[in-house]
């Protein structure tokens, strides 16, 4: 749905509704799962995930974290482009999955979570990501938009 400066109205045409896919589930949705499947989905998800503490994040990390928090509290992405934005993720600077430390200080910065989001999608793709001063987040010598 549009409105036009004169205050017209343009109605899009939407696409007809489809029964959830789900197993005997005949609720019609406008796309994908019902509520109440998808609901029941991120639960059995979050159900094998595990509990923060069993995926590394008990009582050292909250340690370590206060400490990075400390040291820095801003993102240093984003200040290497002269931007303030507070730190909300303690970020390894080498993922433990490639050999980073988790126990060593220096493997971590202090990373805002829309810097952190775009540096976990370039390493996940086997990019390696840098702060550089003066430019942000960088792979291969391109800067992102997080830090512009």
């Amino acid at each position: 749905e549009r409105t036009l400066s004169a205050g017209v109205q343009l109605l899009m045409p939407t696409r007809p509704m489809a029964p959830c896919p789900a197993p005997g589930c005949n609720i019609l949705t406008e796309h994908g799962r019902c509520a109440a499947h998808r609901r029941a989905d991120a639960q059995a998800s979050d159900r094998a995930r595990g509990s923060a503490s069993s995926r590394g994040y008990g009582a050292q990390h909250r340690k370590r974290r206060a400490v990075v928090r400390a040291d820095g509290p801003l993102c240093v992405a984003c200040l290497a482009v002269g931007r303030v934005t507070p730190m909300t993720v303690d970020d390894h600077i080498v993922p433990i999955k490639q050999g980073g430390s988790i126990d060593d200080l220096s493997n971590h910065q202090s990373l805002c979570e829309t810097c952190h989001n775009v540096k976990r999608a370039h390493e996940r793709q086997g990019r390696t990501v840098r702060v550089v001063q003066g430019k942000g987040l960088v792979v291969a010598g391109k800067r992102f938009a997080c830090c512009r």
